[in-house]
């Protein structure tokens, strides 16, 4: 860059020097602005999550999500836990344990190997058909009413029961803390 505004050379150099301080300036203020304007944005950011099998928006934001999204989890938890065969049991039990909080993993694989045991020497089979959920969010649970339907051999058992989800949502992931029937 040649500026040749004055006759003596050095008050032209100068003149350079300011003009390239003032560029530098004023690219480290457009910097800073742009940094400051990304970091807002990422905070804003949402996840919608609209798959073939589920009709309504769901939102997850940072360690907060729709109620339409917490109550589609909880329904694939609650068919992972209570709708089970002696043939399926296991398979199913492995994958809602990976929904589990790393806290409460090894008492609720402890809890489902007991079951699974039970399942496989009496040929229990399961189904729970979901009446009604309440969600409560600020205490993070969901309250699931339905029927229990139990095949033991040949003999059915139907029974109204109440289960509690407690959940946490963290880092847009939905975590068990705990399944638990509510006793009557």
């Amino acid at each position: 860059m040649k500026l040749d505004l004055y006759l003596n050379r050095t008050s032209n150099v100068f003149a350079e020097n300011r003009l390239l301080k003032f560029v530098v300036i004023v690219i480290g203020i457009v910097t800073l602005y742009n940094t400051v304007i990304i970091k807002q944005a990422l905070n804003y950011q949402r996840t919608i999550l609209v798959p073939p099998v589920i009709t309504k928006q769901l939102e997850i934001q940072g360690d907060n999500a729709s109620d339409e999204y917490i109550r589609q989890m909880t329904q694939y938890i609650i068919d992972l836990a209570l709708i089970y065969t002696p043939a399926n049991a296991k398979n199913r039990f492995e994958e809602l344990l990976t929904f589990y909080t790393p806290e409460s993993y090894p008492q609720a694989k402890e809890t489902f190997l007991s079951l699974l045991e039970k399942i496989k020497i009496a040929q229990i089979s399961n189904v729970f058909y979901i009446q009604k959920m309440e969600l409560d969010r600020a205490g993070e649970e969901v309250t699931i009413m339905g029927l229990r339907r139990r095949f033991v051999h040949d003999a059915m058992n139907d029974k109204s029961a109440t289960y509690i989800l407690k959940y946490r949502i963290q880092d847009g992931r939905f975590m068990v803390v705990s399944i638990a029937e509510e006793k009557a």
